[in-house]
């Protein structure tokens, strides 16, 4: 069965890859709020529509006004924020065109997305809110009584992530990082961690 992709996915492993391969000059605020997580101030910024969402929590139900300074959750932010992804999707590719990148395919930037993503909502999920990817992972590995293994391939994972956006020297190349970070990956779908 064919794995469907998630739009946050594509529209940020597409932005870590312009990051990596150019000089941000246009959408830099917009690059900035999705950096951030700061999902209000990137609807704010696309200025489209926010699609329509039904949402029920201990008893209530709401419709609108969804933002992160409410307190809604980043599942639900990332939901409201669709439309959003899509337009600076279509607007950024416009501008920065189609990046081809010798030594990380699309597919891995998407799934660098997707594994950050998954263990932060995760973390949510359990009342672990730190904005660090490393006690995230840590917190998350200690209430789920997770072994060394795990820990370690999923810092591995956090590793990799941090070679890609950052350019930190923890890996000989990007071939050795790619099968780290696979493994990584790996761990995340044996122990439940993904979004889908």
């Amino acid at each position: 069965m064919k794995k469907d992709k998630l739009i946050i996915n594509v529209v940020v492993g597409y932005m870590i890859k312009v990051m990596r391969n150019s000089t941000i000059t246009e959408f830099r605020n917009e690059f900035s709020a999705i950096r951030h997580g700061d999902y209000d101030k990137f609807i704010k910024l696309i200025n489209v529509e926010q699609p329509q969402i039904v949402a029920y929590n201990a008893g209530t139900i709401k419709t609108n006004n969804f933002s992160t300074e409410s307190g809604d959750c980043d599942f639900l932010m990332l939901m409201a924020s669709g439309n959003a992804l899509k337009e600076f999707y279509k607007k950024t590719k416009l501008f920065y065109g189609d990046i081809f990148d010798s030594e990380i395919p699309d597919e891995i930037y998407e799934k660098l997305v997707e594994f950050e993503i998954s263990l932060r909502m995760h973390g949510s999920n359990n009342g672990i809110n730190e904005r660090n990817l490393e006690e995230t992972i840590d917190k998350i590995c200690t209430l789920k009584g997770y072994s060394d293994d795990i820990f370690k391939r999923l810092h591995k994972g956090r590793d990799y992530i941090n070679y890609v956006k950052h350019n930190n020297k923890k890996f000989k190349s990007h071939v050795e990082g790619v099968e780290c970070f696979n493994d990584a990956f790996s761990c995340l779908i044996e122990n439940n961690l993904v979004i889908l």
